[in-house]
């Protein structure tokens, strides 16, 4: 893991490139290029296409991978899986990998959201794609000629990501549907105060630097107040009660690590059934290295664990075996 992050600090993916979101994007993709070639080709599944959910006045790309084709008349049950990225950087192409393993391993659907991103679209516009991409799911007339079942659905997604999933939960629990399966928060975003212990125990050196935050909330916020709306700050919703079960997974060396645990204790406590798992010896958004070799052993064997669990977790809530 150290070489790992050595080499992204060489690279100048630890810093902010002139504080220009579209010079860090292309940094970002380059990296993620760089990475794919290294890793080979990706791995199959059934059948990909990139596709775009039709919402009122606007279209939201997304990518669905089929990890079977299903029968006619039936469909697969579905993982929507959110990037991360600050909501600022980030993209389908970027959880290309991870998207396939999770279909593949959870013998389901994964659709990937290319939901709109920051400064150009501030906060709650990665939101209210995320709501509504979901709603589109959820309905037959959607979901049917896309062999998807619109009834069994999880939110899943990393950092920026499991915050966009951990609020489409509570919106469709305030809402009363759909009626989601569950919700899997990888190393999540719940507040925005940055002042809890991990913060300071990996603010430098962990890949996720602190210097990005305060510039990540520039780039997404439209104003202080959106710090504490409940669209965001989801640890400061005051009832989590009757929310989809849920899987957080957090990672030893991560500013977001005690965030994330501490909203799983409050779901814990709101009634919610949780799962949670903390990685050790890893970073933030750890499951991203796995396929990485390292003198020939897995770089991070916790990144393919974790997506193993994931899977294993998905298939639970689906009642799949």
């Amino acid at each position: 893991m150290r070489k790992l992050l050595a080499v992204e600090e060489a690279a100048g993916l630890s810093g902010l490139p002139d504080t220009d979101p579209v010079a860090l994007r292309k940094l970002n993709d380059d990296a993620q290029r760089a990475l794919d070639s290294a890793v080979g080709r990706p791995e199959p599944v059934a059948r990909v296409e990139d596709l775009k959910a039709h919402l009122t006045g606007r279209e939201v790309p997304i990518r669905v991978y089929w990890s079977d084709l299903p029968r006619q008349g039936t469909g697969l049950p579905v993982v929507v899986y959110f990037h991360g990225g600050g909501w600022v950087v980030g993209s389908i192409a970027g959880s290309d990998a991870t998207c396939r393993e999770i279909a593949n391993l959870a013998r389901c659907a994964v659709v990937s959201v290319g939901y709109r991103l920051a400064p150009e679209h501030k906060f709650p516009a990665a939101v209210e794609d995320a709501v509504e991409v979901v709603r589109w799911l959820a309905t037959e007339e959607n979901a049917g000629p896309l062999s998807l079942d619109s009834e069994r659905l999880v939110v899943a997604g990393d950092s920026a990501g499991g915050n966009l999933s951990a609020v489409v939960a509570l919106d469709a629990r305030d809402r009363g549907s759909p009626k989601l399966s569950g919700q899997v928060l990888i190393c999540p975003v719940t507040d925005t105060d940055g002042h809890r212990p991990s913060y300071r125990e990996n603010a430098h050196g962990f890949g996720f630097e602190v210097d990005f935050v305060p510039w990540m909330w520039e780039q997404y916020l439209r104003s202080p107040e959106d710090r504490v709306d409940r669209r965001l700050a989801v640890l400061r919703v005051s009832d989590l009660r009757g929310v989809a079960p849920a899987f957080v997974l957090t990672a030893q060396y991560d500013m977001l690590r005690d965030e994330g645990e501490e909203y799983a204790e409050r779901l814990r406590a709101a009634g919610v059934p949780v799962t949670a798992h903390r990685y050790d010896g890893v970073v933030h958004n750890f499951i991203e290295y796995r396929t990485l070799e390292s003198g020939g052993h897995s770089a991070t064997a916790q990144g393919r664990e974790a997506i193993r669990e994931i899977a294993d977790w998905v298939r639970g809530q689906f009642g799949s075996s």
